[in-house]
């Protein structure tokens, strides 16, 4: 029976990607192949034909993709920046509103519009004064999620002598970055996998170049 390869980032999981990467065993490639069969290791494969697939893949690879690691880091650096930005903008506008509660209604109404545009909604039906304060323990709860994200940017940071990170690690930060309960790596393209990522950094960088407007 003669075998069939995967040719291309658009039809490889990215779990055989990471798998041909860390054993250099092209059987990976292999469509239908199943890794757990007592024959796998003795899949009597075309390793030149393989080798030709997988420099096809590599190069389509890296031209769809910088690395992972990094692509994830500066993408939660443009994501801690709006984050604080928009914490120090909610903090002012409270702290203005609180002081100006007897000013007219159309001065309050405009503080009203601009922390609705932070994500600080307050209800106009109910008593201001309290809404404000509502609107301070969701302060500090953002305080909260800055450190977190603070550390999350830490664990990410590139560092020469760094271990490049497992994939399921890869998989459980993309997972929590784009709020998915799970990713199924042999189920996910090489093609897509890095399309997700691609679009979170340009999310987050979109969201940072609009706080510096």
């Amino acid at each position: 029976m003669e075998l069939s390869y995967y040719k291309g980032c658009d039809r490889l999981s990215i779990y055989s990607f990471h798998q041909v990467l860390r054993t250099n065993n092209l059987r990976y490639l292999v469509i239908g192949a199943d890794e757990y069969a007592e024959d796998f290791e003795t899949l009597p494969i075309d390793e030149e034909l393989a080798a030709s697939y997988w420099a096809i893949i590599y190069d389509e690879y890296c031209k769809l993709s910088e690395d992972n690691k990094s692509l994830m880091y500066f993408g939660l650096c443009s994501e801690l920046l709006y984050l604080e930005t928009r914490f120090k903008m909610a903090s002012m506008l409270l702290g203005q509103l609180i002081k100006r509660l007897d000013a007219p209604k159309e001065v309050i109404e405009l503080y009203l519009k601009e922390l609705d545009g932070w994500g600080y909604k307050i209800n106009r039906d109910k008593n201001i004064t309290e809404q404000i304060n509502l609107m301070f323990v969701k302060l500090k709860q953002s305080q909260n999620k800055i450190r977190l994200k603070t550390d999350e940017v830490e664990s990410y940071k590139p560092e020469d002598d760094d271990e490049p990170m497992t994939l399921m690690d890869q998989v459980i930060a993309l997972e929590l970055a784009l709020g998915k309960n799970k990713i199924e790596p042999k189920e996910t393209s090489v093609e897509r996998w890095v399309g997700m990522i691609k679009n979170l950094k340009q999310t987050n960088e979109s969201k940072a170049r609009n706080v510096r407007k």
